[in-house]
């Protein structure tokens, strides 16, 4: 026996954390949990921090949590998507072409 459903589900990740208010990152691995209804999976290719990051790692604002995996701004390679978020993006496709083409 392999596992449950939901071990067999999961997914391992590797990203840069910080592990303490030190602000020193480094290499974290984790398993995600498993996809539900509403999740989509993405391959984050390259990934920019901004300064309100550096403040989170460092806790200057007193509420962070570790590990803490910084970052925004991804460029990314979607993996899988459900049928749900597939519907509605082709709908804010849509909504979007048509609208910025009634801008011209």
């Amino acid at each position: 026996m392999t596992g449950t459903y939901e071990q067999e589900q999961t997914q391992k990740a590797i990203g840069w954390a910080a592990l303490d208010s030190s602000g020193i990152l480094s290499p974290f691995h984790f398993t995600r949990r498993a996809n539900g209804d509403n999740d989509i999976t993405m391959k984050i290719l390259y990934c920019g921090i901004c300064h309100s990051d550096l403040h989170m790692t460092t806790n200057e604002f007193g509420i962070s949590s570790y590990p803490m995996i910084p970052g925004n701004s991804t460029y990314s390679k979607w993996q899988r998507l459900v049928d749900k978020l597939v519907t509605c993006l082709v709908q804010l496709w849509d909504y979007g072409f048509k609208q910025q083409s009634s801008v011209w």
